[in-house]
């Protein structure tokens, strides 16, 4: 048996790779947009997740709050002035969080700093 080699021209060759290219980007196409597809499903049932818990322990923290204001009545104190520490309270801690969450927040904290610096040092040393 001996062997024959086929003469497929060098114009051929090319047309094959650049065929077979671009099947691999279509097909890696597809994929990508078939995970991100999935992906934006899974994100939406988590957001949903989410959400649902979040109304809940809001609502869990209006019954506490409120029975904090109870607790104060039951100790004798005049339901009026009870909501109103109750409410103060919760202001002053409330505050706080957004005092903290806005300082967090603000675009010079974040700012990759450390990465710039490497960054711009590794462009000085060339």
């Amino acid at each position: 048996m001996t062997y024959a080699p086929q003469s497929t021209s060098t114009r051929q060759l090319a047309a094959d790779l650049v065929s077979q290219v671009s099947d691999l980007i279509s097909i890696e196409s597809r994929l990508i947009r078939a995970e991100l597809s999935e992906a934006a499903a899974k994100a939406a049932s988590g957001l949903a997740f989410l959400a649902g818990g979040f109304a809940i322990t809001l609502a869990s923290v209006f019954i506490l709050l409120a029975g904090a204001a109870a607790l104060l009545v039951r100790l004798g104190m005049p339901p009026d002035v009870a909501c109103f520490i109750v409410a103060s309270a919760t202001m002053v801690v409330g505050g706080i969080l957004l005092f903290f969450g806005m300082r967090a927040l603000k675009p010079a904290r974040l700012v990759p700093v450390r990465s710039l610096d490497q960054l711009s040092s590794l462009i000085r040393s060339r």
